[in-house]
């Protein structure tokens, strides 16, 4: 039974974390348009059409309920949220933040839609944006009020605009809080003579209220969507927080005697916690750093973390493979198995047990690794290689990669042992470039079946945005 948050906000962030250290079985959803949160419980991160729809997710994921508490114009998510729950028959609870409220010295005008704000803003000369994405119409029109009478237009927004900005238009990048100094300064600056937002609520942008207030410029404030009903509405965290303490479906606990962490999330958590605080990811792409943590955690040993090994392109070559759903091959069944199966599209291959592979290496004498690589011909161009038990299987598939064999997108070559381990990576390494191959490998005797199949699960678990 888990809790599903739609999150994206300061408020959502903080009683994420609240709800998990009170051992609510929680997942986070974000966006994913501005960066990871950093909370400690699961997140999924860039909607839910990656897994078939909210509904699906919902049923795979066994959500017993869902508290919303993404920002208040994000009236899209919420009400497909809404929607889906009574579909599903789970409770659909919202957290919504107050809104701001004028004071006597402020000068604000309610606007329903661009409709109604549009010509509001005609005869201003300076005006300042802060209402996210804009349509490219709407800063079409702004244009035009540049070429009337010179207006200039100050855009601010947390990641770049997708739409064609004017010429009389200038973009700031910037995420918040924001401090009043800060603000104070932006519209000196720019001279800003008109202030464009939404009445968002919240503490963490309500600085530039304060800013108009001072410098007298006038507010144009968008009013909010409409939101859908809710089975629960709160607007302070605290009684939403107890709300759903005694309201969401938990297990009894066993008496235990002993002390010892028991929700999954939190063990997760807490071991990749302990693992980013024990291993240098410096210099490590997001990705490469989500392999090592993995690698990691599936030995055991944050110093193995020195020894792992990417090629130039092996992540953004695993990720296309994924998306474009690649066959996936194994050396041996205990690596196939190892794959979380629930991320991806196909079965992962293993030829190891074929019946045709062991008098195919008694005639060859060679081992059956070895000859069950025969098959894989056919599936070798862009496939994702997984080899965590057998050095042989590694040195012969780069033998076959020389003699002309189809190239994998990229080998996961982390076999283990004292004969042939070593040499067989290392022997990887020194001629991926050579070969015009992509690889991930740990060198030394490290590694096998958990090493490698952990390392092509923290990929998969990229490709869906799941990061730790």
């Amino acid at each position: 039974m888990t809790l599903l948050l739609l999150g994206g906000t300061a408020d959502a962030r903080k009683i994420a974390t609240q709800l998990h250290q009170q051992h609510i079985p929680l997942i986070y959803s974000v966006a994913g348009l501005v960066r990871v949160p950093n909370v400690d419980c699961p997140v999924v991160s860039g909607g839910f059409r990656q897994f078939g729809g909210l509904k699906k997710y919902i049923a795979q994921q066994q959500i017993r309920a869902i508290l919303d508490v993404t920002h208040p114009y994000a009236d899209t998510m919420s009400s497909t949220a809404a929607c889906v729950a009574a579909e599903c028959g789970i409770p659909y609870w919202r957290f919504h933040r107050p809104e701001w409220q004028a004071s006597d010295q402020d000068t604000w005008h309610s606007v329903r839609d661009w409709s109604q704000l549009l010509p509001l803003l005609a005869s201003k000369s300076s005006v300042l944006l802060t209402v996210g994405q804009i349509d490219q119409s709407e800063i079409d029109e702004l244009a035009v009020f540049h070429r009337n009478n010179h207006q200039t237009q100050v855009l601010r927004t947390a990641v770049k605009p997708k739409s064609t900005l004017a010429p009389s238009m200038t973009w700031v990048k910037a995420i918040g809080p924001f401090e009043l100094t800060d603000e104070l300064a932006l519209m000196k600056q720019h001279k800003i003579d008109a202030l464009v937002t939404k009445n968002s609520g919240g503490s963490s942008t309500i600085a530039k209220l304060e800013a108009a207030r001072q410098l007298t410029i006038p507010v144009f404030m968008l009013e909010r969507p409409p939101m859908p009903s809710a089975d629960a509405l709160f607007s302070d965290l605290g009684t939403c927080q107890a709300y759903v303490l005694n309201n969401f479906p938990l297990i009894k606990k066993m008496d235990m005697s002993f002390k010892y962490e028991t929700n999954p999330q939190a063990i997760e958590q807490g071991s990749f916690r302990q693992i980013r605080e024990l291993t240098d990811l410096t210099g490590l792409s997001q990705e490469q750093q989500q392999v090592v943590m993995r690698i990691v955690h599936s030995i055991g040993m944050p110093e193995v973390a020195s020894q792992v090994r990417f090629s130039a392109q092996a992540c953004e070559r695993a990720l296309s493979a994924i998306d474009n759903k690649k066959a996936i091959l194994c050396d041996v069944e205990m690596v196939r198995h190892g794959i979380t199966k629930r991320m991806v599209t196909g079965e992962p291959l293993c030829f190891l047990n074929d019946p045709r592979v062991p008098a195919l290496a008694k005639e060859r004498s060679e081992t059956r690794t070895m000859a069950a690589l025969q098959f894989w011909y056919e599936q070798l161009e862009d496939s994702i290689v997984l080899i965590g038990n057998a050095p042989t299987a590694l040195f012969r598939l780069l033998e076959m990669i020389e003699q002309g064999a189809k190239k994998p997108a990229v080998i996961i070559g982390m076999p283990v042992g004292f004969v042939g381990a070593a040499e067989s990576k290392e022997a990887l390494w020194q001629v991926h470039e050579k070969l015009g191959i992509e690889c991930i490998t740990l060198l030394g005797r490290q590694g096998g079946s958990a090493v490698t199949s952990a390392t092509l699960n923290a990929l998969l678990r990229c490709h869906i945005g799941e990061w730790y």
